[in-house]
């Protein structure tokens, strides 16, 4: 013991004189294995409730998060109906008979015919304008 002794004082001597530090190992401390085994236990089973109370939450999170997009997809489509049913009213008042023939004869000056001549089947039957006035194409 006496030479491991005086060993050890002159490599403290020799680390003194140089100023070199030496370095010192820590004991590494564990959570778990200072414990008793029902302790590790019940800290794993809270750790296992806690994650799935996570996982809970996140599943939550992102449902409520795709609720929030099917209303508003759904606020979306009743827009594009109410458009689409004012666009369908809009190309009725256009395709209007009676628009057309005012277009026709204020803005490209065409008049009526006094006569219509119509083939069906080979013949031709001419009616006056009168009593035309209702044919529908």
């Amino acid at each position: 013991m006496l030479a491991r002794e005086a060993g050890n004082w002159q490599m403290k001597d020799a680390v003194a004189r140089t100023g070199a530090r030496t370095k010192v190992k820590k004991r590494r401390v564990r959570f778990l294995s200072d414990v008793t085994p029902e302790l590790r236990h019940s800290i794993s089973l809270i750790m296992l409730a806690a994650f799935l109370m996570l996982i809970f939450l996140i599943l939550q999170s992102i449902n409520t998060r795709a609720g929030y997009g099917v209303v508003k997809d759904q606020q979306a489509l009743l827009q594009a109906t109410k458009t689409n049913e004012q666009l369908q009213l809009d190309v009725a008042q256009l395709k209007s008979p009676e628009r057309i023939e005012e277009i026709a004869q204020k803005k490209l000056g065409m008049v009526m015919p006094n006569t219509f001549v119509y083939n069906s089947q080979g013949t031709t039957v001419e009616r006056s304008k009168n009593v035309t006035k209702h044919i529908v194409d």
